[in-house]
């Protein structure tokens, strides 16, 4: 597929308003999520210029891509709005994995199966645009995948687009989230994630020290 900039523009643009969309009109678990949402809303901007068009394509990790997007598509209306807008954008982007993660410290089922795109993100994460103070991208996790207990300095929400999954933030009790939950990490939170029998995908928001790395425990 070309990469002409006004078309991924234009695709990135109605991505950005189904996000802005969903978070708008999203049921507020916490007082510190609604405070984080009312950040990440100042900061997501409204029309972007794309300046960096990074080779497009899908890594081995995304085999069940195909499979959470149309699980997303049909879920709660906000967050089913967000995959068909993704499903629009995803052909420019570049799926990736972080290289500070590895079968050592992750596990070989994390290696395998979790990988993310970032439509606002830095060149180096495949972004479409360096948006600065918010990096934005789409996680997704095949089955059965562990993300193991880590924190990074950037405060952190997550809006689940489709896929049950297992959470814990700190000392907290492990809870069960879905489709259409919103899940903040503040930062230096050590936090942890389960997916379940199916995919899980997500929206992973970044909104203060973006260019900082996460730290597995």
């Amino acid at each position: 597929m070309g990469q002409h900039p006004g078309v991924i523009e234009d695709r990135l643009s109605d991505f950005l308003c189904a996000v802005r969309h969903a978070l708008d009109y999203a049921i507020m678990p916490d007082p510190d999520t609604r405070v984080a949402v009312r950040e990440i809303l100042r900061k997501l901007p409204a029309r972007t210029t794309v300046g960096q068009t990074p080779e497009p394509g899908r890594n081995a990790a995304c085999a069940t891509f195909e499979s959470a997007l149309l699980a997303a598509e049909n879920g709660p209306a906000l967050t089913a709005n967000v995959a068909k807008a993704l499903r629009v954008l995803e052909p420019h982007l570049k799926w990736i994995q972080n290289p500070n993660y590895n079968a050592r410290n992750q596990g070989a089922l994390f290696k395998a199966g979790q990988t993310f795109v970032a439509p606002l993100g830095p060149s180096d994460f495949g972004g479409l645009v360096d948006a600065g103070d918010v990096l934005l991208s789409a996680m997704l996790m095949a089955p059965g995948v562990h993300y193991k207990e880590h924190h990074h300095a950037a405060p952190e929400l997550y809006v689940i687009l489709a896929g049950d999954s297992m959470w814990r933030r700190g000392g907290e009790p492990w809870k069960r989230h879905g489709a259409g939950a919103l899940i903040h990490h503040a930062s230096r939170q050590v936090h942890t994630t389960q997916s379940g029998a199916e995919p899980m995908l997500s929206l992973a928001i970044w909104y203060r020290d973006t260019a900082s790395h996460a730290t597995v425990v």
